[in-house]
């Protein structure tokens, strides 16, 4: 397999290109900045439950050259953060715009509530940001697929709709996070995502 430099890098993972199989399929790889495989091994845990359209596809894991678990995600060709596309000033967009925005917001939702009420348990992903909403240009057409990544800070639900995750997986991104997210005492609920997806989705 080929590893190339890394695409990303934050306090929690780092993110590199590489290839997997005889036929070099393109893969993603993340990789722990922690020195724990812990919270790869979580995610990967809850990313092979996941089988949706709008959701990055998971390929298994691996062991690198140093015995440090990597998770290995489909590559999405043709792809920008949702963060490209945004406009700066929401008030001026076209109606060609409006309706790009409303299609990638229902696709999201649509998302959401497959992690919320179509698995059992539940998931929350904790971490919705227009970063971590990929925008796919479809080969031959005009059409557009968004794509939620990052399932690094998501957790299952108990059977009373809660979690409380443990003090190392907390986290999120400010600007996005529910206010039950700053509290590292409190429960989360689904309504951390459904926070986070009002504030990341466009006016249509």
């Amino acid at each position: 397999d080929i590893l190339m430099p890394p695409l990303s890098s934050g306090p929690l993972s780092s993110v590199s290109r590489g290839s997997l199989g005889p036929h070099g399929e393109a893969v993603v790889v993340k990789s722990s900045s922690t020195g724990s495989d812990d919270q790869i091994l979580e995610e990967a845990r809850v990313l092979l439950r996941l089988h949706h359209v709008n959701l990055v596809e998971f390929r298994g894991v691996r062991r690198n050259a140093f015995g440090r678990v990597q998770a290995l995600l489909h590559h999405i060709p043709l792809s920008r953060p949702l963060s490209f596309h945004l406009p700066l000033c929401p008030s001026a967009m076209d109606s060609r715009s409006r309706r790009r925005a409303a299609s990638w917001a229902l696709q999201l939702l649509d998302a959401v509530e497959y992690l919320h009420w179509r698995l059992s348990p539940a998931v929350i992903h904790r971490d919705i940001k227009p970063e971590n909403i990929l925008v796919q240009q479809q080969h031959h057409s005009s059409a557009e697929v968004i794509k939620l990544v990052d399932f690094g800070l998501a957790v299952e639900l108990s059977p009373d709709g809660y979690a409380k995750p443990k003090p190392q997986f907390r986290g999120g991104t400010v600007r996005y996070m529910a206010p039950e997210n700053h509290d590292f005492d409190g429960k989360l609920s689904r309504a951390c995502d459904v926070w986070s997806c009002a504030l990341v989705s466009p006016p249509a």
